[in-house]
């Protein structure tokens, strides 16, 4: 007879909390200005450095925005997962699809296909939408938990990423702004799931079936 022995709903629960701290910090200030105009969260400062027009010529175009906003995203696939395992999976998919509908560009996209930021933000809204749902289908896979280790990490990668051009537009601008505490609560929240994820993993490699 094989006994099973798994801590991992419960674990994933507990990494509600860096998730939501990491949530807390993309809506915290990341630029900190002089001006409280150009003082802005994550999510406003993909929005600004979505209009600066060198932006456009970037390798994919919207670089900057594109990894500020692709936290969202790792963000949701992370709930995903976490949520895929508990007794709340009706309540998670409301939760994703809330999240995705979030992310929308304004309704002015219809009339202009053609823009590349409100196409940029309809993509990884639907990303976000259809990565979610199959997230929380995965359950306790092996593939799911290598996922909770390899997602933190590309948000922590793509987030430094994100700041470093974002803050590069202030400087060709000559505009003056410091970091805020909005990344650093992100990374944190990352690196902790990554950290728990990593430890879960070896754990469950190392058990013995019995």
């Amino acid at each position: 007879m094989t006994v099973r022995v798994s801590s991992m709903p419960s674990q994933r629960r507990l990494l509600l909390v860096p998730l939501l701290l990491g949530l807390l910090g993309y809506v915290l200030p990341w630029a900190v200005a002089p001006s409280a105009s150009m003082t802005l969260n994550a999510f406003d400062l993909a929005e600004w450095t979505s209009l600066y027009p060198a932006q456009v010529h970037t390798s994919p175009p919207l670089l900057a925005p594109l990894l500020l906003r692709a936290q969202l995203l790792i963000l949701m696939l992370t709930f995903g997962l976490m949520a895929s395992t508990g007794p709340w999976r009706a309540l998670s998919v409301i939760v994703v699809l809330m999240l995705a509908l979030a992310q929308l560009p304004p309704f002015e996209y219809v009339y202009d296909l053609a823009n590349i930021n409100y196409r940029q933000q309809f993509i990884l809204a639907l990303a976000s939408l259809i990565g979610g749902l199959v997230a929380l289908g995965l359950g306790r896979r092996r593939f799911a938990r290598i996922l909770l280790i390899a997602l933190p990490l590309a948000g922590m990668a793509t987030a430094y990423a994100g700041v470093s051009l974002a803050f590069d537009v202030y400087q060709q601008l000559q505009a003056v702004a410091s970091i805020g505490l909005g990344p650093w609560l992100l990374l944190a929240g990352y690196a902790a799931i990554a950290a728990s994820g990593l430890l879960g993993f070896r754990r469950k490699a190392s058990q013995p079936a019995i």
